[in-house]
């Protein structure tokens, strides 16, 4: 009994995070960091976890709907109000769409916009 007891404490627990898309808790490593960084909203791209930090699963769907609902974006990052790019987001994804095989291009093959340069007010 008390060696499982032991194994039970000594067992390293996974850090769960929770998506800004669906708030759902997941396993760290299974969603992607996001970075507020020079007033852009982007994925980290390095190992380094500097400053503040927020996650979103890599799904279309969590994506959209933190595009949508800007407030998570500012509660997460305590940003006051202003403006934050989210170009890095809307690449991400349309890179996701790319891989899921959701074409990202109209009924005329020209790309569909999703953000480009634009900032969102927050």
């Amino acid at each position: 009994m008390i060696s499982e007891e032991r194994n039970e404490s000594q067992r390293q627990r996974v850090p769960e995070r929770t998506c800004l898309g669906c708030r759902k808790r997941e396993a760290q490593f299974r969603l992607v960091r996001l970075v507020l960084s020079e007033g852009a909203v982007k994925p980290q791209e390095d190992d380094r976890r500097t400053g503040r930090g927020a996650y979103i699963h890599p799904q279309e769907a969590c994506l959209e709907r933190l595009l949508r609902n800007r407030k998570s974006l500012r509660r997460a990052f305590r940003v006051e109000g202003g403006e934050v790019s989210v170009k890095a987001l809307s690449d991400l994804l349309e890179e996701i769409r790319t891989r899921s095989g959701s074409d990202p291009r109209g009924e005329n093959g020209e790309k569909k916009r999703t953000g480009g340069n634009k900032r969102v007010r927050l």
